[in-house]
């Protein structure tokens, strides 16, 4: 029986803390690269919920992906007879949690603009919309 722990645990223990973090503090930034690793990209401390800016932090799309990725690996290990301790259970759970509530904003900031980071947002769509209606 495999024990789930290590980089795992860690990674899972940075994800239940995400889920409690104020998203405009420093800290939130400390977990999005303890959950990444090498795939965070440095995007600034700041961060925005605003539509109209245009500007989309790369992360978010790779933290949907990192976490999913870890809810269904050890999801797998679990099934397969795996164990985990309480703790990385209580973060597991977590984790799943992050997964099912974030991901309406993961995908609505993913689906602003091309990966370019530029935007075709609400404004530009909303005035082809309207100009299709005359």
């Amino acid at each position: 029986m495999s024990r789930i722990d290590g980089e795992v645990g860690d990674a899972l223990a940075a994800v239940a803390a995400l889920t409690d973090c104020n998203p405009f503090v420093p800290e939130r930034v400390e977990l999005e690269k303890r959950i990444l690793a090498s795939a965070f990209v440095p995007f600034g401390a700041v961060w925005s919920a605003d539509d109209d800016a245009g500007i989309v932090d790369p992360n978010l799309p790779r933290l949907r992906e990192r976490v999913e990725q870890l809810v269904a690996d050890v999801r797998a290990r679990l099934a397969n007879g795996g164990a985990a301790t309480t703790a990385v259970a209580k973060y597991y759970r977590r984790a799943v949690y992050y997964c099912l509530s974030g991901s309406r904003l993961t995908s609505r900031c993913s689906r602003r603009g091309p990966r370019s980071g530029t935007n075709n947002g609400s404004r530009q769509e909303a005035a082809r919309a309207a100009e299709r209606r005359r």
